[in-house]
């Protein structure tokens, strides 16, 4: 995975004042972005997929009275800021970058807008307050041994919940290249947000250790970072966080040794099943992993869980 629109290094260049062209956030030297920008922005996005399926979930409803693209770009501007507060950890200045192609904004839209739609539906959650020594190694054990019951996703989300990790699913949007994310809500404790974008059982589960790492390596009680993150690695020269965050969830299946011993003999279903069964996790997490190192999506398609997480997770 790779972490997208919030690295730290990100925030800090559009930050900075030595960047020309992007008006700095979270400096006394440089006041916010004006509303009329924003709403400009939020306007012009107004008509997209993305925005129209925000509104049929009830996420904000288009002010009456108005011109379309004022009354939806207003509206979604009060509900990704309903304090006019643009906090430099959402780095929200991006939004305001000459040279960022309309694609990306939209998407940086429809992202803030799901991560405000997680934050929310977090805060409701009552869980036990949230202890990071909960998150050991036989937790983390529990819940891959989790992987091979039929229940399983919907086991391991109310086990961490127990644990005081607030788990939020929420559809994936148009546009949206998210799987997962995590981030410490304010007071709260620590929120991990699943898109079901790929309904297959080796992908809910590799997501969800993938932001288990980030809670367990990267997060601390006081963290202001957010990690969002997708499955495609598209870029090569990925942040230490995001490979660190990847290893682990791979160690967690499959030791590395095992990996390393065992992965150039799986060349049939009967040869992913027998290592399965021997690491007590589910095939699709074997065959999973074959298909992205070998980047042969066809292969063992039958394995991999398809149709099998969002039924269960989600009435849908």
């Amino acid at each position: 995975m790779k972490k997208v629109h919030f690295s730290q290094q990100w925030v800090s260049r559009v930050t900075s004042d030595q960047e020309s062209g992007i008006p700095m956030v979270g400096r006394e030297m440089a006041g916010p972005p004006l509303d009329t920008d924003v709403l400009a922005i939020l306007g012009n996005a107004s008509e997209t997929d993305a925005v129209r399926e925000m509104i049929r979930r009830g996420w904000f409803t288009p002010l009456a009275n108005k011109p379309r693209n004022i009354g939806v770009g207003t509206a979604l501007m009060e509900f990704l800021f309903p304090q006019r507060t643009y906090e430099p950890s959402v780095s929200l200045a991006s939004l305001f970058r000459r040279q960022a192609r309309q694609r990306g904004l939209v998407e940086l839209v429809t992202t803030l807008a799901w991560l405000r739609c997680v934050s929310e539906k977090s805060m409701e959650m009552d869980v036990p307050k949230f202890n990071k020594n909960n998150l050991s190694d036989t937790s983390i054990s529990h819940i891959v041994r989790l992987s091979i019951d039929q229940q399983g996703p919907r086991k391991a989300i109310n086990f961490l919940q127990k644990l005081g990790v607030r788990v939020i699913v929420e559809s994936s949007l148009p546009t949206m290249r998210t799987d997962g994310a995590s981030f410490i809500l304010p007071g709260k404790g620590p929120v991990i947000g699943l898109t079901l974008r790929y309904d297959r059982l080796d992908s809910f589960w590799f997501t969800l250790l993938h932001e288990i790492a980030h809670l367990v390596l990267h997060l601390t009680t006081d963290s202001d970072e957010i990690f969002v993150d997708t499955i495609e690695n598209e870029d090569q020269y990925g942040s230490e966080t995001e490979t660190e965050a990847d290893a682990f969830a791979k160690d967690s299946f499959i030791p590395r040794d095992a990996w390393n011993r065992n992965a150039f003999r799986l060349r049939t279903t009967a040869s992913i099943l027998a290592l399965s069964t021997k690491l007590k996790i589910d095939p699709s997490i074997v065959a999973g992993r074959l298909r992205y190192e070998r980047k042969a999506y066809n292969e063992f398609s039958q394995l991999v869980g398809n149709g099998k997480v969002r039924e269960l997770l989600l009435n849908e």
